[in-house]
């Protein structure tokens, strides 16, 4: 919990050192979102993760379980929701946790950010696998591709492009954007919901 400009915030945010969210933190954020929305806090989430940690088998059945929960507390939901994308945002973990589609109030990205509905790595296989025949060192060329994906395809400027995004911020300018951001979405209330809450337990 912080304060911003005056307004009290709940800040989240992905764990930088690990490269995907485990079930853990799937569950703690879920948990996070719901005490913040409970009390009407806004809630700032940073997004530098490459997606769900669901690779091993003993991982498998738990992360898909609290990836539910929390992509399930996000999109329900009513307090103010602000996404900041430092870095990667790939496939499930940019839909759950900044996508319109669980109507994000507004989504910032550093110019840096790589927003993509695949790894770039994957993507390069299934979307550009013809540039890579003929090459005599696949790996070498793959994350060639990989690389030159990121800075277009998946790019920031991109996202915003395609609306996925609302702006791109520089670092130095991200406080005084989430001060005005807060201010505009001060009034924010949801008087009427389809039903108080999922029958997903927590």
């Amino acid at each position: 919990l912080a304060t911003i400009g005056g307004s009290t915030v709940g800040m989240a945010a992905t764990n930088k050192s690990a490269e995907r969210l485990t079930s853990e933190d799937c569950t703690k954020m879920a948990r996070f979102m719901r005490t913040c929305d409970a009390f009407a806090i806004p809630v700032i989430t940073f997004i530098d993760t490459e997606g769900f940690d669901n690779d091993s088998v003993s991982e498998v059945a738990g992360s898909i379980r609290n990836m539910t929960k929390l992509s399930s507390t996000y999109s329900e939901a009513t307090t103010v929701k602000i996404s900041v994308i430092t870095g990667k945002a790939y496939g499930p973990a940019f839909v759950s946790l900044a996508g319109k589609n669980i109507n994000t109030d507004f989504s910032f990205a550093f110019e840096n950010a790589v927003i993509s509905p695949l790894a770039p790595l994957a993507a390069v296989e299934f979307l550009w696998h013809d540039k890579l025949k003929g090459a005599s060192d696949l790996t070498s060329k793959r994350n060639e591709l990989a690389e030159e994906y990121s800075k277009t395809v998946a790019s920031a400027l991109s996202a915003a492009e395609k609306n996925c995004i609302d702006e791109i911020v520089n670092k130095e300018d991200l406080k005084s954007k989430l001060i005005a951001v807060l201010d505009m979405l001060s009034s924010k209330r949801v008087t009427k919901l389809p039903k108080k809450h999922n029958n997903i337990p927590l």
